[in-house]
């Protein structure tokens, strides 16, 4: 789709089968009608450049760069106009934040142009999002969205959704989506992002991994959780996703488990499991999210 032109899909459903549709970035458009719908968008099926929805209430931009498949949503709760949105896979070339931001994503960004009204936003990850290396030693609740307003990035408060726009998977650091909590003006920003929100890490808190490695070579072997040392009664416990306890550790925990069922000696599943951490095991938890076993 050519400079100045637009592409409008009326349509009730459209399927991605195969194949990029590529839309010029310095004006050309492709829109969907308020009834459209669509479905099966990949990596390799998925809209490279501007996309627009006549849909005001919930859309998902089927949105992509350079072979990444990264869509967003807005979940309209007033007019949210002529919000035309672009998903960029590279660093936004302005860095300058708030106190509340610690950290802005490196690698992706999206770009909203002509914004005008205001919705609920909802931003995606994947494998390429490399969240992983992203987070570091932080958790994934200290992810958040960032707003750009042309000067600074600015904090919107954020939830964690419970399963990605996606694909409909559980959230992890591999896969998943994060909600802003309340609308947000899109005349105020030019782009959106993931953010680490907050300062820098207090060293008086724990700080867990988000995945880990058991294949004995070596590197990455046990699940590490940084400052636990510092809390000798701590209880640890960790599930799977049928909220059976497959790890504990009670009266403090030595940096030591390699991802075997409840210390036997067989491995658990690759896959998602949630952790809760009871630092002074008073019954009360003061830590919990997600982990990744793989192998």
């Amino acid at each position: 789709v050519g400079v100045s032109d637009e592409l409008f899909i009326n349509f009730p459903l459209i399927s991605f089968e195969s194949g990029i549709v590529f839309v010029d970035r310095n004006g050309g458009l492709l829109s969907f009608s308020e009834n459209t719908t669509w479905e099966n968008a990949t990596n390799n099926a998925h809209v490279d450049g501007p996309v627009r929805s006549y849909n005001t209430n919930n859309f998902i931009f089927p949105v992509g760069h350079n072979g990444v498949f990264q869509p967003v949503m807005i979940q309209g709760e007033s007019d949210t106009g002529v919000l035309r949105v672009a998903y960029i896979h590279d660093k936004h070339p302005e860095k300058g934040k708030t106190e509340e931001i610690y950290q802005i994503h490196p690698i992706h960004y999206w770009k909203l142009l002509s914004p005008t009204g205001s919705a609920k936003i909802t931003l995606s990850w994947n494998l390429h999002s490399e969240l992983i290396s992203f987070l570091g030693d932080w958790e994934l609740k200290d992810l958040s969205i960032g707003g750009y307003d042309g000067t600074l990035w600015h904090h919107i408060p954020s939830s964690l959704d419970e399963r990605s726009i996606e694909a409909n998977e559980i959230t992890s650091v591999l896969s998943g989506s994060i909600t802003s909590e309340e609308p947000v003006l899109f005349d105020r920003f030019s782009a959106v992002a993931l953010v680490i929100k907050g300062g820098i890490a207090s060293e008086d808190t724990v700080q867990t991994a988000q995945a880990f490695t058991p294949n004995g070579d070596g590197v990455n072997d046990n699940w590490i959780i940084k400052g636990i040392e510092n809390y000798p009664d701590a209880s640890v416990y960790v599930y799977n996703l049928f909220g059976e306890t497959v790890f504990k550790a009670d009266g403090g925990y030595q940096n030591d488990w390699n991802g075997n069922f409840n210390s036997y000696g067989h491995k658990l599943d690759v896959g998602t499991y949630l952790y809760a951490i009871d630092l002074d095991s008073d019954g009360n938890v003061d830590s919990k999210g997600w982990i990744y076993i793989n192998y």
